[in-house]
């Protein structure tokens, strides 16, 4: 995904390093945006598995053998 980003974005990026930006600028760039994405993934991931991982302890470790 960020592979993808980051060829869409070469123009930018090309005239960025022509004005003066260095590889460095570049880089913080892309890893800010990839951190970015992270955070927001993170913040819809971990409560999404909450409930699933609390139903999981929740079973009878009995009752679920029994049904095999």
């Amino acid at each position: 995904m960020m592979a993808y980003a980051v060829a869409r974005r070469r123009n930018e990026i090309g005239i960025r390093m022509a004005v003066g930006a260095r590889a460095a600028d570049v880089l913080r760039l892309v890893m800010g945006e990839a951190a970015a994405v992270c955070a927001v993934l993170a913040l819809v991931a971990l409560p999404a598995t909450y409930v699933p991982a609390r139903r999981a302890i929740a079973v009878d470790p009995l009752a679920a053998l029994r049904c095999e």
